[in-house]
């Protein structure tokens, strides 16, 4: 390429990396730490969430199966 086409790809170019710049720097300084201080609450929520259960599984959990009915097998054979 050459003449103003050139020009204009690689100032195309230049800005979209100057914009992907400016965001990475701004995840870092901004949303990184609110988003690790959010995950650090969650996890502190969870674990005592944990604590207060029994085996650390809810208490409503069913532990067998109920047998099945000839019902629930699906259509009647004939």
């Amino acid at each position: 390429l050459s003449g103003d086409v050139a020009r204009t790809t690689c100032g195309t170019t230049c800005a979209a990396q100057s914009t992907a710049c400016q965001a990475a720097i701004e995840y870092e300084k901004k949303a990184r730490p609110a988003l690790e201080q959010m995950i650090d609450q969650l996890k502190g929520y969870l674990d005592d969430l944990l604590k207060t259960m029994p085996g650390g599984q809810p208490q409503n959990t069913p532990t067998e199966k109920s047998p099945k009915n000839e019902s629930d097998q699906g259509p009647v054979k004939i």
